[in-house]
């Protein structure tokens, strides 16, 4: 009995694979969870490249927008700067003329809080860019205003300057005009008379504006009427009744500089 049972374990055959399986598909099985694996691989290699280049993209952006803020930030200080420095000798000169810098400086302020928003803020990647580009914005708008600021200023203190000069000019005139005719002393006394009683207008009326800047439409005025005290009449000479025209005075300077 014992025997047989040797016997029949010894040849009884392996236990066939389960239906359908042969060893061939099992390969084949293989083969493809390995293609797979290598595909899924493949796969997450190229997210990674992706997240990589968002990650060196997002990173440009900010490097770009960081070096823009820095530039336009510097910009709008120094400007900021120089028109204070612009509105300090602007209402010191003679005439003192306003510079207006109310608007520049609550433009400087509203940057100043855009600034502090951008530190405090904790937001994502494009909130933080937002508020970065917002910012730039703001400094612009410094940068905008001083410049027209100092344009107006400097187109307004060119158009005063040539009241100046022609007032200049015309004491130049009468003083030529009294040295030409030193001999006559009654003539002389009188040029000598219009020229101080200018001057005293002069120091009267800046005085007066020391500490009172101007606006330009005012500065304009009060140069004319010292013109008009300076020019517009003719000068009268004691005990003539002839007195010194005003046009001989201009046409003998230009006999002078011909």
């Amino acid at each position: 009995m014992k025997e047989a049972r040797r016997l029949l374990a010894v040849e009884r055959p392996a236990d066939p694979p389960p239906t359908g399986v042969t060893g061939d598909s099992v390969a084949a099985q293989i083969a493809r969870l390995a293609d797979r694996a290598q595909e899924i691989l493949r796969d997450r290699e190229g997210l990674s490249l992706s997240l990589e280049n968002i990650r060196s993209h997002i990173r440009d952006q900010i490097g770009d927008l960081h070096d823009t803020l820095q530039e336009t930030r510097q910009e709008a200080v120094a400007r900021f700067d120089a028109l204070l420095d612009l509105k300090r000798t602007s209402e010191t000169d003679w005439p003192p003329l306003v510079c207006d810098t109310r608007q520049a400086e609550s433009l400087i302020d509203a940057a100043g809080r855009d600034e502090r928003q951008l530190h405090n803020s904790g937001g994502t990647v494009p909130q933080v860019l937002k508020l970065v580009r917002k910012l730039i914005r703001s400094y612009k708008s410094v940068i905008n205003e001083t410049e027209a600021k100092e344009k107006t200023n400097q187109n307004d203190r060119h158009n005063l300057q040539q009241l100046l000069d022609r007032a200049g000019r015309w004491q130049r005139q009468l003083e030529a005009y009294r040295e030409s005719h030193r001999e006559d002393v009654a003539v002389a006394q009188a040029v000598q008379a219009r020229l101080s009683q200018v001057d005293k207008a002069i120091a009267k009326t800046k005085r007066r504006y020391r500490r009172t800047p101007l606006s330009y439409s005012q500065a304009k005025g009060v140069l004319q009427e010292l013109w008009s005290l300076a020019h517009d009449q003719d000068l009268p000479v004691k005990g003539s009744d002839q007195g010194i025209r005003v046009k001989d005075i201009e046409a003998e300077a230009v006999t002078l500089i011909d």
